[in-house]
């Protein structure tokens, strides 16, 4: 790494991490370190009392494993340096306290997308207790299943009941990646993957009706990618980002064609959360209720931008 070293060379990873990315410098040690230990993943915490005791670096990890762990640490510093995205290079990413994986064929799951959970987890309970049967779920542009899958161990952990949730994305890339998450994260819930443009796969394989549906579609215009960071153009797949249009065609089309499958629909309310850009909330409403649905909810995200709407969409209101 060049220069002095304290003795302890994960302060020394920190050192250099902290040229990087200064808020962040524990945990993207203790992930560069997780990623490569042999026969163990070490949790953030006991990286933190790694770290406090050198001694055990011995212990932990032998002399070779720990030459071979800082020429891939090297490595991977190469690749940061070209603006390679952290979760790209450890291949994993925390989300809502659990570690999905990820790849450059889905974007990087962003605390954006908690506000967009955390409806989905409200609007469940609501509807659970509305109807008192086991819920069935749709998710459009799942990218790493990273919102499905958090939303359904939720769902478990509350004791409400899911019947069915499907999620799908254009990308077969992105529903092998999908799986590969369900199985580190929910082996035992249901959840149907499948690969196709929005709905069609959903058509095609006969799965009809559902309580609410989620979606983040794509919504950045042609002319914000172009504005986009580097490491986001040169990295996140350009096709998960822009509809490269107005941002605001999968709205159309999804506002358009799920009403279509609502759960037992002259009887009950179809729902439905998406996520949006900052300036897009007017310009969605104005699709949804020309569509007939009924906004309900909209929520702003933590840093206090529009960025989730819900909408209701009653058949018999027609």
């Amino acid at each position: 790494m060049g220069g002095r070293t304290s003795g302890n060379w994960l302060l020394d990873w920190e050192k250099t991490i902290k040229l990087y990315d200064p808020d962040n410098v524990v945990y993207i040690a203790s992930r560069c370190l997780g990623l490569w230990q042999f026969g163990h993943e070490l949790s953030l915490t006991e990286y933190v009392n790694l770290r406090s005791r050198p001694e055990r670096l011995t212990e932990l990890i032998p002399a070779a494993a720990a030459a071979e762990l800082q020429k891939k640490f090297q490595a991977a510093l190469r690749r940061r340096d070209e603006g390679e995205p952290w979760a790209y290079i450890w291949g994993q990413i925390n989300f809502l306290g659990r570690e999905f994986f990820t790849d450059t064929s889905v974007l990087i799951p962003r605390s954006d997308t908690e506000i967009l959970w955390e409806a989905a987890v409200a609007g469940a309970k609501k509807i659970f207790q509305q109807r008192g049967r086991a819920l069935r779920i749709l998710e459009l542009c799942t990218g790493s299943g990273c919102l499905i899958i958090s939303l359904l161990n939720e769902l478990a952990a509350l004791n409400i009941p899911v019947e069915l949730a499907v999620a799908t994305d254009i990308s077969a890339a992105a529903i092998r990646l999908v799986e590969r998450n369900r199985q580190h994260l929910c082996p035992d819930l249901p959840l149907v993957r499948l690969t196709g443009d929005l709905l069609e796969p959903v058509e095609a394989a006969g799965l009809g009706e559902f309580d609410f549906c989620l979606a983040n579609p794509p919504y950045v215009t042609p002319a914000e990618y172009t504005a986009l960071p580097d490491e986001v153009r040169n990295y996140e797949p350009r096709l998960a980002l822009t509809d490269e249009i107005d941002g605001l065609d999968f709205y159309r089309r999804i506002l358009h064609d799920v009403k279509l499958y609502g759960r037992n629909s002259k009887a009950a309310a179809l729902y439905l959360w998406v996520e949006h850009g900052m300036t897009q909330r007017d310009a969605i409403t104005e699709v949804a209720e020309a569509e007939g649905w009924l906004p309900f909810e909209y929520r702003d995200d933590y840093a206090g931008l529009p960025r989730v709407c819900g909408f209701c969409y009653e058949q018999n209101a027609e």
